[in-house]
């Protein structure tokens, strides 16, 4: 194996890493529950709205974007999914088994 070689450019400056961690119950409800995430550990090229419930992106372009949401009691039909300019990105959607204690996506 040869050295390592130079560092390339950064792919992108924005990022955006937030959660909720207040401890607080919430109450699910059908078709769907916003999850407050008003603890901002890191927010680049990103705006919340009033209720952290929803982020704009000010630049277009290619994100990869992941979530975990840890439960304590499952719903029978639960599932999570990221939103987004109000309709379901599919390929986000968790919905565990009874057994499992956290959506992964």
């Amino acid at each position: 194996m040869g050295p390592t070689g130079p560092t390339g450019p950064a792919v992108t400056a924005v990022s955006l890493s937030a959660q909720n961690d207040a401890g607080v119950v919430i109450t699910l409800t059908t078709g769907g529950t916003p999850i407050p995430l008003r603890i901002w550990t890191y927010i680049v090229g990103f705006s919340a709205n009033d209720d952290s419930t929803a982020f704009e992106i000010r630049d277009k372009g290619n994100y990869l974007v992941s979530y975990s949401i840890w439960i304590k009691e499952v719903l029978t039909g639960s599932s999570s999914a990221i939103f987004l300019n109000d309709g379901e990105v599919q390929t986000t959607r968790a919905a565990p088994d009874a057994s499992d204690t956290l959506f992964v996506s």
